[in-house]
């Protein structure tokens, strides 16, 4: 996970999106395919999308999107359950970004996985315990 980071983190801080992937093994190695779901909020997992050989551990990998204001696109506004028929730009929103060094509430509450950050890389065992990966 430590190498590939930097990556997910440089390619969010150029987009302002979030990627991510679902951490796959092949019992030896580790692999990843990278996405997005085109949203500054948040990442869909696709646990079946891992290369061929490999199958899903439960964990995943992910950067924040940025930490400037942004107006909500369609995918943030599926992300934070804004009604599809919501046609006001007041209401749709403007969200003043994330932390990019600590995972969100929504992150804490879900399954065990690793954050992209731009000073290395956190892990969080879906039970809310937080370590830093020494690069």
């Amino acid at each position: 996970m430590a190498r590939i980071a930097p990556r997910l983190r440089a390619w969010s801080d150029e987009t302002t999106l979030e990627a991510c992937a679902a951490i796959a093994t092949d019992g030896e190695r580790y692999a990843v395919i990278v996405g997005t779901s085109q949203s500054h909020l948040g990442c869909a997992i696709y646990s079946a999308k891992v290369p061929a050989g490999f199958r899903f551990t439960g964990e995943s990998i992910h950067s924040h999107g940025g930490k400037a204001r942004f107006k909500m696109n369609r995918a943030d506004r599926i992300f934070a359950g804004v009604p599809e028929d919501v046609r006001s730009q007041s209401q749709r929103g403007t969200v003043y970004g994330q932390d990019l060094e600590k995972f969100s509430e929504i992150d804490l509450g879900g399954t065990a996985g690793y954050l992209a950050t731009p000073s290395g890389v956190i892990y969080q065992d879906g039970a809310g315990h937080i370590r830093t990966i020494q690069l």
